[in-house]
């Protein structure tokens, strides 16, 4: 088991932890997935990290996966 008080950094250094990590946070906020339900990537931007910093990068990597999982990408 990962010990990230003694290691923080692996949250950011390994995309394993990275996306456990943001798993974790969607499904331990309070109905976070119930307000996003067909929601913009800029709105789940704006709610996440209360502003639109990140959007841009954001909106590619969603696209990236949209293609893999046969949903349509988000337009800009």
């Amino acid at each position: 088991m990962q010990n990230f008080v003694d290691t923080p950094d692996a949250v950011t250094e390994q995309d394993r932890f990275a996306v456990e990590s943001a798993f974790y946070y969607w499904y331990s906020t309070p109905s976070l997935g119930n307000r996003v339900s067909n929601k913009s990537v800029e709105y789940v931007t704006k709610l996440v990290n209360r502003g639109t910093n990140g959007y841009e990068d954001r909106l590619l990597r969603f696209n990236k996966v949209a293609v893999l999982i046969g949903i349509e990408p988000a337009q800009s």
